[in-house]
């Protein structure tokens, strides 16, 4: 008899160890779902700079085929970000409502923290002003700056980057301004 009840011992768990048991799947699962948790922030926090990106293609499409002005609005309201696409010509095909950024808290313009930027579409496609658009998760003070920058120098292509990338050192060519000098006719001068 007592070979078969240390075998009852040995096959049968006690509620302590049931209990320990189900806390190491608890914590495991927790662990499992926070990452889940982060992962899909950073998704929708890359998806939003992407639609920041798809609003000044698409504001630059328009502006060009229209020849008109378009403007690019992103600013912070009751805590949140939003962006906004705008023009003054009543064009159908450009949604002016204001979208809300969910995970972007903070944006920097040119490395410096800022509560808005607006940006010009001028009718040639040209972006002002060039400059670098960061968006953040986190505050922009803090030590280790993560973000996503949008790339605004160049005038045609939009760049997304997961790196800050380096002031242009070239600025672009700016309309050349011609002075015409017309020759000083001396009025003692006889011919």
């Amino acid at each position: 008899m007592r070979k078969q009840s240390s075998r009852r011992s040995k096959r049968s768990f006690t509620l302590v160890e049931i209990m320990i048991a189900l806390f190491i799947l608890g914590l495991a699962a927790a662990g499992i779902g926070w990452h889940i948790t982060r992962l899909t922030g950073h998704h929708r926090f890359q998806s939003e700079a992407a639609d920041i990106c798809l609003a000044f293609q698409e504001a630059q499409f328009v502006s060009v085929i229209h020849e008109t002005e378009c403007e690019l609005l992103i600013y912070l309201e009751k805590g949140r970000l939003f962006y906004q696409l705008k023009t003054d010509e009543p064009i159908a095909v450009i949604d002016q409502t204001a979208k809300p950024l969910k995970e972007a808290r903070f944006i920097t313009l040119n490395n410096a923290k800022s509560p808005h930027a607006s940006f010009k579409v001028l009718s040639s496609g040209r972006i002002e002003p060039t400059a670098i658009l960061g968006l953040h998760q986190r505050d922009p003070a803090d030590a280790q700056l993560q973000g996503i920058w949008l790339d605004l120098q160049t005038p045609v292509q939009i760049k997304i980057m997961h790196e800050k990338p380096q002031k242009a050192t070239a600025s672009l060519p700016q309309k050349p301004s011609v002075k015409i000098e017309s020759p000083q006719i001396d009025p003692n001068q006889t011919r």
